[in-house]
């Protein structure tokens, strides 16, 4: 029987051997690179757009807190709303006795002499 190299290895304790794709393609142990080279128009560039997100980030973040504090002044004004339709409610009840109040003392008031003189009526 002929012998086998391998006897006796295990076959995954071989280490790996350095790939030509390494070098074309970094793997992700490789060292994270600067910008690549450009021009120096689209650096600048780059640079204010990326300033002009910063700044909307900002903007929104501030916008967002006086979102929320709208948000809880609205909740508050519809608990005072809701604490004061009971005496709405209640005044709009009185308005309305108050009125049939005052039409019966104007129905008890008239007299032929209220009327206007062409219908009779003293003149004043």
């Amino acid at each position: 029987m002929a012998k086998r190299s391998t006897i006796g290895e295990n076959p995954l304790d071989v280490v790996r051997s350095e790939s030509p794709l390494d070098a074309v393609v970094p793997g992700p142990s490789a060292p994270a690179v600067g910008r690549p080279h450009l021009p120096a128009e689209v650096l600048q560039r780059l640079e204010r757009l990326e300033s002009g997100l910063k700044n909307a980030g900002a903007e929104g973040a501030q916008l967002k807190g006086e979102l929320a504090a709208l948000k809880s002044e609205g909740a508050r004004d519809r608990a005072e709303l809701a604490q004061l339709k009971p005496e709405l409610a209640r005044l709009a009840a009185e308005l309305a006795a108050l009125r049939d109040e005052l039409n019966q003392l104007q129905a008890a008031l008239r007299t032929p002499s209220d009327l206007p003189w062409w219908m009779r009526g003293r003149k004043k």
